[in-house]
């Protein structure tokens, strides 16, 4: 879509959700490439860079994301030597997720990225409104976990 056509007008909150949802991660895929970050890992990086010692399950029970969708993102991290594994000491079965020294140098280059483009998608509203904004999407969110 051209910044100049606008949305119809008539559109649910679910299809505007996908449209902020799908164009961000386009924007995503493009800018974070060279990091050998995708839409698809950038989520489960970052909570992994706030939750350190995770384990893919924990990862895939809280974004609520399939097991074997964060298996490959995971696959795909560690192939590219941003994170790595390591039994859990206590249960040989659970396998932990680490970052490395590139994981860590890569969570910062992204995160700056990623704040950029949430700066440039809510360019448009004013301090105020976009604090609003934030609060409302954290309500609709936290909603919708408890339906």
């Amino acid at each position: 879509m051209q910044p100049d056509e606008s949305l119809p007008s008539d559109l649910p909150v679910g299809a505007l959700i996908s449209v902020l949802y799908r164009h961000r991660n386009m924007l995503i895929n493009a800018r974070m490439a060279h990091l050998g970050i995708s839409a698809g890992t950038f989520p489960p990086l970052m909570y992994l860079s706030h939750h350190p010692d995770a384990t893919q399950d924990d990862i895939a029970m809280r974004l609520c994301i399939d097991k074997a969708a964060i298996a490959r993102a995971f696959r795909k991290l560690e192939e590219e030597g941003i994170v790595r594994r390591m039994p859990d000491e206590e249960n040989r079965r659970k396998v932990r997720l680490l970052l490395t020294e590139k994981g860590g140098a890569t969570v910062r280059e992204s995160t700056a990225i990623a704040d950029a483009i949430d700066q440039e998608i809510t360019a448009g509203l004013t301090r105020a409104a976009h604090g609003q904004f934030v609060a409302s999407l954290r309500t609709v969110a936290q909603t919708i976990i408890h339906l």
